[in-house]
């Protein structure tokens, strides 16, 4: 998300979407989407192990499972490009429209998930003492998203990056939970499972959107934009390779501890 603004440097992050810094990129940098969609994966599966299964717990984990959805199908479509000055554009076309949709479907079951997840949470005595902050974190977002639809234009990009870093505050607070909460084994595994999907995303998409920018050039510095395509493959291979290592040395010391035995 940081890269996506060194990229569109002709973009004012306190007026434009994050969705627009998208616009004519051929390299895949909605790639963070597919990320936040694994996330909020992972996190279905984590609480669906360890939070005291209700009524609650079922309705937040299909709306996850929706949001997993929407988070890998909503910047798969280009929004179209909005005027600076604040009006919208005479007609959408159908990618900006399934966007727009998508987007506002994705908002919404955040709400509605940090609305519904403190009452699972107070059937829970290990989860109980979350469940205000999470709450808190839900009136908080909805407060933000509000404010996304009444700022003035030229502060409409600030309301979203507002936003989406109070969602942000929230996945980090109930990863670091459920790290405590489940074995480390399970943490292991689904550290490699996150890696390897989406470096596997990352790289089958790179290569299409790689192989459509020699017949369209990016719009940007076209030294700028090979660096940072380089840069993300870097990350990628690391992380990839980090989390092989932590998976490998845990079953090693396992197998150690089972000789002993």
């Amino acid at each position: 998300m940081a890269v996506l603004h060194l990229l569109r440097p002709d973009y004012n992050p306190l007026r434009n979407f994050m969705s627009e810094y998208l616009i004519g990129l051929r390299f895949p940098w909605n790639g963070w989407s597919y990320i936040l969609g694994a996330t909020f994966l992972m996190l279905l599966v984590g609480l669906r192990l360890n939070v005291r299964p209700s009524g609650f717990l079922a309705a937040s984990c299909v709306l996850m499972g929706v949001i997993v959805v929407l988070a890998c199908a909503g910047p798969s479509f280009p929004i179209d490009a909005l005027p600076s000055d604040g009006s919208l554009p005479p007609t959408f076309t159908r990618a900006a429209i399934v966007h727009i949709v998508c987007s506002a479907l994705f908002y919404v079951s955040i709400i509605a998930i940090l609305l519904t997840l403190p009452s699972a949470y107070k059937r829970d005595e290990t989860w109980q003492p979350f469940s205000h902050m999470t709450r808190f974190l839900g009136y908080l977002t909805l407060a933000s998203f509000v404010g996304i639809i009444l700022a003035p234009f030229y502060l409409r990009g600030l309301a979203q990056r507002g936003n989406f870093s109070v969602i942000l505050v929230w996945l980090l607070l109930t990863g670091l939970r459920l790290r405590r909460a489940i074995p480390e084994s399970f943490v292991k595994a689904a550290l490699l499972f996150v890696m390897v999907l989406n470096f596997g995303i990352f790289v089958a998409s790179s290569v299409f959107r790689i192989l459509l920018s020699f017949f369209t050039p990016p719009r940007t510095d076209i030294h700028l934009y090979w660096s940072l395509v380089v840069l993300c493959f870097a990350m990628g291979t690391f992380s990839f390779w980090r989390g092989s290592v932590e998976l490998l040395t845990y079953l090693r010391e396992r197998k150690m501890e089972s000789n002993l035995r």
